[in-house]
């Protein structure tokens, strides 16, 4: 059942709760994500970068289920492999199938931040 539907129709016929989660992500724009992981990386002693991968990182995952998401230390990781400036944090690393699909460094806006999740994701 999409939107139109529903608009000309109002009476819900309930026949799975699949089909109900599916209206449900439709009305409110949530889309389903498989095999895609976002990392946020960030020094463990800079609480206020910690707290800011947090927020972003929750902003997302209304935006999409289904996608898996991590904070990480920066240590833990040898990030220079796939940064050009990796001393420059935060970073987010979106992970498609276990491979790098996509960076993003530094600090920005929600709206810049969710912008290039869409743009990566879809």
């Amino acid at each position: 059942m999409t939107m139109k539907n529903l608009i000309n129709k109002p009476t819900i016929i309930t026949s799975s709760l699949a089909s109900q989660l599916e209206i449900f992500s439709e009305l409110l724009n949530i889309k389903h994500v498989q095999n895609n992981k976002l990392v946020g990386y960030t020094h463990s002693l800079d609480i206020d970068t910690t707290e800011y991968v947090k927020e972003q990182l929750e902003l997302v995952t209304f935006m999409y289920s289904g996608l898996e998401v991590e904070i990480s230390n920066a240590e833990d990781l040898d990030l220079s492999k796939y940064l050009k400036y990796p001393q420059r944090l935060p970073v987010f690393i979106l992970y498609a199938n276990n491979s790098r699909k996509a960076v993003k460094q530094g600090k920005v806006n929600n709206r810049e931040f969710t912008d290039w999740v869409v743009s990566v994701i879809g």
